[in-house]
């Protein structure tokens, strides 16, 4: 949202704690933001510090390109496309891990790798 920069814009989502709040608090909806779960809690006006206030003014005047950029960033705007997350591999990384003396994190690493093969052995 021009005006509003990543300080700024990582100050609001630490009081909203994420866009749909932050949505469900300016009462706007119909957005990728809005799911049919209403909140837990109400966010608190008073928490909220004077110098974020006029940037709430921003958000609301800029909700269709904000909406637009989260839905590219999930690659919802792109047709036939998904998101997959591919595995990781920290087994690769245990050569790197010895090299620089993490050794607790190598143990971490191979307990991981135990538990992977146990489990993929039962299927």
């Amino acid at each position: 949202i021009p005006g509003i920069g990543p300080k700024t814009a990582t100050d609001i989502l630490k009081i909203f704690g994420s866009l749909y709040n932050l949505f469900h608090y300016l009462e706007i909806h119909n957005t990728p933001f809005s799911p049919t779960i209403p909140l837990a809690q109400e966010i608190n006006p008073e928490n909220i510090p004077n110098r974020l206030l006029k940037f709430l003014n921003l958000i609301e005047e800029n909700v269709e390109g904000l909406a637009k950029t989260y839905r590219l960033s999930r690659l919802e705007l792109v047709p036939n496309t998904t998101i997959s997350k591919p595995q990781t591999n920290f087994t690769a990384s245990i050569p790197f891990m010895q090299k620089y003396g993490l050794n607790s994190l190598v143990s971490e690493v191979k307990i991981m790798e135990d538990k992977e093969v146990r489990s993929e052995t039962l299927f």
